[in-house]
């Protein structure tokens, strides 16, 4: 936390998914083939710092012991602490939650496709089982999943990137960079919405040019009909949409019911 406000917005949702998680001490492990390029992996960053690693780790410790406590039995061993692949953790997940991964691949020059990219391990502890689970698939080129749900969540993994970005813009106090930022990414989304006319490309242009116009008012006066709100409240909202936003967008996303 680094603001008070925050407090309010995020406690009450947090305790109601504690008690719906379906999954805990998240760890998968992407090993492709050595012949194949990633370029990139959306909406993560290698972490190669010292500190910030050994607090993934130190994370990544205490839900292994949680994951324990509730299954009652050993966890398995840890993934992300093996030094080939790509791995990444999350510390749980709740029921409705999805957690997606989009890669960017080049294949080498061949007269036919390889016929595996390479493999994927994900483990977990199933809260419902209280157990351990561990499954593994090879990645074919083909697949199952359709070229624009990989493109709408590349996309959108993207637009969680450039969002965070723009967090940190804001943490230090430079509005003009945020601004920038969003502005570009909110004419790429609708370029890519001319193109592909999924509304969530559409949606998410509306969402920044809102941000942008929420972030623009920051520290500015008040007018004087407008409502006596605290000095900081503007900046937690602000703060708290944009980190809630990036988060549904990097495919951390609860799917909800409205009635």
């Amino acid at each position: 936390m680094t603001d008070p406000g925050d407090v309010r917005l995020n406690l009450a949702e947090d305790l109601t998914r504690r008690e719906h998680l379906a999954a805990i001490n998240v760890q998968l492990q992407i090993e492709i083939d050595p012949e194949i390029r990633v370029w990139h992996l959306y909406g993560h960053d290698l972490i190669t710092d010292p500190a910030a690693r050994e607090a993934v780790l130190q994370e990544a410790r205490e839900a292994r012991r949680r994951g324990e406590e509730q299954s009652g039995t050993p966890g398995l061993p840890d993934l992300i602490t093996e030094e080939k692949g790509i791995r990444i953790f999350a510390p749980d997940l709740a029921y409705g939650e999805t957690y997606w991964i989009v890669l960017e691949l080049e294949l080498p020059d061949a007269a036919a496709p390889p016929a595996a990219l390479g493999r994927a391990t994900v483990q977990y502890v199933d809260t419902l089982a209280r157990d351990n689970r561990r499954h593994e698939w090879s990645l074919t080129p083909d697949g199952t999943i359709p070229d624009q749900t990989v493109a709408v969540h590349a996309i959108g993994l993207w637009t969680s990137e450039i969002t965070f970005y723009a967090l940190d813009d804001l943490y230090e106090f430079d509005r003009a960079t945020a601004k920038e930022r969003l502005s570009r990414h909110a004419e790429v989304l609708q370029d890519a919405y001319s193109v592909m006319p999924v509304p969530q490309f559409r949606d998410d242009r509306v969402t920044l040019i809102k941000l942008i116009s929420l972030s623009g008012n920051l520290d500015q006066p008040a007018a004087w009909h407008d409502p006596v709100r605290p000095a900081d409240s503007a900046w937690t909202y602000t703060m708290h949409t944009m980190n809630a936003f990036g988060r549904v967008r990097a495919g951390y996303t609860r799917f909800t019911t409205r009635t």
